[in-house]
Formats: C-alpha cells, structure tokens, sequence
C-alpha cells in the first residue's frame, strides 16, 4: 500500500504545502491530508488505477472522517489540484450535532 500512496503523490509531491499534515490511514483507498479543518485525498493519476469511479482529488470537512451518518460524501471533487488549493484556503465550517456539541 505504501508503493501506491507514493504513487498518487508523484507528480504532485513538490506542490504539496508544507502547511499541510499527512493523516494517510492504510485502510484508505489513497493518501490523504489534513488543512484548514478540510480533508484531502489524493488519488492515483491514472483514472483506471483508482479504486473509485470519482475525480483525483476529493475534500471533506475532517471532522466528518468516518462517520456513519454521511458515508465521507466529498464536499468538493475535482481533477484539477489548484482548484483543492483554493477551495481548502477557506477555512471547513464548523460541526455541531443534534444536542449543539461540537462533533
């Protein structure tokens, strides 16, 4: 899995900001990062090497990262990685459940 994470990131790894923190898990499908309170995946460059039918790069706000109730739906896709650098430049709104706690 590390040789395929590695592979997602090759054409990219110079533009990566190093503000950014490398929260990859093994179970996922691709590498992924944390900024902003938004979480970035990364996927392979290939489109028949991914494990999803999805665009490249996928956003979440990260504290939705493995809840059940939304199954990780995107907030924004896209094959374009500039687009993920303007779109995560904005701070990820912040979350609060049913009770007005933060999740």
């Amino acid at each position: 899995m590390v040789d395929f994470f590695k592979e997602c990131l090759a054409d990219i790894s110079g533009e990566i900001p190093k503000t950014w923190k490398d929260v990859s898990w093994h179970n996922d499908a691709c590498p992924s990062y944390e900024y902003n309170g938004w979480q970035i995946f990364i996927d392979h460059a290939d489109p028949d090497k991914r494990e999803l039918e999805r665009p490249r790069f996928g956003v979440i706000v990260e504290a939705n990262y493995g809840n059940q109730l939304n199954h990780d739906t995107p907030e924004f896709d896209s094959d374009d990685f500039q687009e993920v650098l303007e779109y995560v430049s904005t701070p990820a709104p912040v979350l609060v459940n049913k009770f007005g706690g933060l999740l």
